[in-house]
């Protein structure tokens, strides 16, 4: 009779730094995971997912990048790639009241998505529509103009110009808060291999990031985390490519 066995293990870590000078206010996040499978197939995998942020009279800056990879083996020893996941995103935000103007970059690596290098950089603007105790509610529009080069070959590298929209919402309700930020990225322009038009809808980008967390104390949090990232260009090139690709977890939040 053959043996079926399996051994996982889970490490996840979550927590928030919080510093500050007389001028400046400082907050770092960061949440680390992993996992290993063994007996039938053998899995690892581990995440590194972190924000930094720094705020100074009416300015912002932000940086938020993640990693997350894993291999695979089918016979218990030879493992191949699974994933390879990067991408972060960095911006810059001067506020005058409710208004506020924006520089913004993000880059990616995707292993799933054969996207070996996508990168935008771009200038807009935004509005804070509300901001109470409880509830907060901004929208902002970038002009983004991209570059990516893909897994697929050369001759499916593209440039274009992308209107980046994002919508941030916030919710608390004594110790309960439900947050959201979705960046929708239509492509208004793309151009393949420096001579063929891309239709806008072969190449949409869309990550949202959702969350649902607790605070049974000052010092300590408990959450629903889900992200989705939605993105067609590749998968309009290769049907084997799922445009959809979704997560979700718990996490735990020590606070300082």
């Amino acid at each position: 009779m053959k043996t079926k066995y399996l051994i996982i293990s889970l490490i996840f870590l979550s927590f928030s730094l919080f510093g500050q000078t007389d001028s400046t206010k400082i907050k770092l996040n960061l949440a680390l995971g992993g996992n290993y499978t063994g007996g039938n197939f053998s899995l690892y995998s581990f995440y590194i997912k972190s924000s930094v942020s720094a705020e100074w009279k009416n300015n912002e800056l932000n940086l938020s990048p993640n990693f997350q990879y894993s291999q695979i083996a089918n016979d218990g020893v030879n493992f191949k790639l699974r994933e390879r996941e990067f991408y972060y995103n960095l911006s810059y935000t001067r506020r005058w009241n409710n208004f506020r103007v924006l520089a913004y970059n993000e880059a990616e690596n995707s292993f799933l998505r054969k996207v070996n290098f996508r990168t935008s950089a771009g200038l807009g603007a935004g509005y804070k529509f509300i901001k109470t105790k409880s509830v907060e509610l901004d929208l902002s529009e970038i002009i983004l103009p991209e570059l990516l080069f893909s897994n697929l070959g050369s001759n499916f590298d593209n440039i274009a110009i992308r209107l980046s929209t994002r919508l941030k919402f916030s919710y608390t309700f004594k110790n309960f808060k439900i947050s959201s930020i979705t960046i929708f990225q239509p492509s208004v322009y793309t151009l393949k291999n420096g001579d063929t038009w891309i239709r806008p809808a072969d190449n949409i980008n869309l990550r949202s990031l959702n969350n649902i967390e607790f605070t049974p104390f000052s010092w300590f949090s408990i959450g629903l985390g889900n992200e989705v990232i939605y993105q067609t260009y590749s998968s309009s090139i290769d049907a084997t490519i799922r445009p959809v690709d979704y997560n979700f977890s718990v996490f735990f939040r020590f606070k300082n």
